[in-house]
């Protein structure tokens, strides 16, 4: 089994891993394949697509969430009705039932926000992250 990247190298799984973190849609075909053994996901819930999956909380890691995203972002000074266009059409392709079909089968959630609400999502991780990056005195070395 294998997957080809952009240069068309093969990626195959060998031995044994002992330890991987990554977001849902890279692992979850091997997962169900029996190739990969998921330990736990470190969102607040189950994944739908991995049912019997357990939560990082439920695994013993109290308080563990951890998410990964993904957001469309246009660049400063477009104007609003450009914003307003490309959120209404981008919502209508995340509504369709093939494309939330697909992400949920990948262990991908599909949210649809207004603009005003990515903002506030954003600012809102940026200030969390930004918390733990300074009480954990990490930086870029």
């Amino acid at each position: 089994m294998g997957r080809s990247d952009a240069t068309g190298r093969q990626h195959r799984l060998h031995g044994t891993v002992d330890l991987h973190i990554t977001t849902p849609a890279s692992v979850v075909s091997h997962i169900k394949s029996g190739r990969l053994r998921a330990l736990a996901v470190t969102s607040a819930k189950r994944l739908p697509s991995l049912p019997d999956v357990p939560t990082a909380t439920e695994a013993g890691l109290k308080g563990y969430d951890l998410d990964s995203w993904f957001a469309l972002y246009a660049p400063v000074g477009t104007p609003a009705s450009i914003v307003q266009q490309l959120n209404a059409e981008v919502n209508k392709i995340l509504q369709m039932p093939e494309v939330r079909k697909k992400a949920e089968d990948s262990g991908t959630s599909v949210e649809a926000f207004t603009p005003a609400q990515l903002g506030e999502f954003t600012r809102k991780e940026l200030d969390y992250w930004g918390g733990v990056i300074k009480s954990a005195k990490i930086t870029a070395d």
